[in-house]
């Protein structure tokens, strides 16, 4: 590898080892791997038995499994579609922090919005929808990513949103169920008093 130029690579970091797997000029996979003591040097691992090789392949199905959930259901949560139902007028009379109870019931679910704003602390915070499920547990979709909408999920009786792993494909799945029962059920509420051209 030339000085200086970076050939494409993965860097994984488990409790005992740093693992980095690049691509040669040549496109040959290399391995390499160092310890977490200090002073460790990087160790080729490249022709290591395939058993001695079980921590990586193991990391690496992980990190598959994750690559392949997220290009799944990154997108299936339009970025614009949610810009516009939280800039339509119906929504933007609601209270922008989403702290007052007038959102929307679609039978046991919850429907809150939250506009971009600026809190008392000074802190910023991200436009989102919010969906609380029947069982009391909230699904959050924020504007905080220029490229996709991010999720996150509060378990029931619990407070304080939690990342969505990509390795929960049942929770993304349900993540997903419940926006597009939300976009129907939105569509349906905003065009009760709108125009055809206000229509989401």
């Amino acid at each position: 590898m030339e000085k200086g130029k970076l050939n494409p690579g993965i860097y994984i970091k488990d409790d005992h080892n740093h693992y980095f797997i690049y691509l040669e000029e040549d496109h040959a996979v290399s391995l390499q791997r160092k310890t977490e003591h200090e002073g460790a040097v990087w160790e080729d691992i490249t022709d290591k038995p395939q058993e001695q090789l079980s921590d990586i392949t193991y990391y690496w199905i992980m990190l598959l499994t994750c690559a392949n959930v997220a290009e799944l259901y990154l997108p299936g949560v339009d970025r614009r579609y949610m810009e516009r139902i939280l800039q339509h007028p119906t929504i933007q009379a609601l209270d922008p922090a989403g702290e007052e109870n007038d959102g929307f019931w679609d039978g046991s679910k919850y429907y809150r919005f939250r506009q971009a704003h600026t809190d008392e602390d000074g802190d910023n915070l991200d436009a989102r929808i919010e969906i609380q499920t029947p069982d009391g547990s909230f699904y959050f979709y924020t504007l905080g990513n220029e490229k996709f909408v991010s999720r996150h999920y509060q378990p029931p009786n619990q407070y304080g949103r939690e990342n969505i792993s990509y390795l929960n494909s049942i929770r993304w799945e349900a993540s997903e169920r419940y926006f597009t029962k939300f976009m129907q059920f939105i569509s349906r509420e905003i065009a009760k008093g709108a125009d055809t051209e206000d229509e989401l």
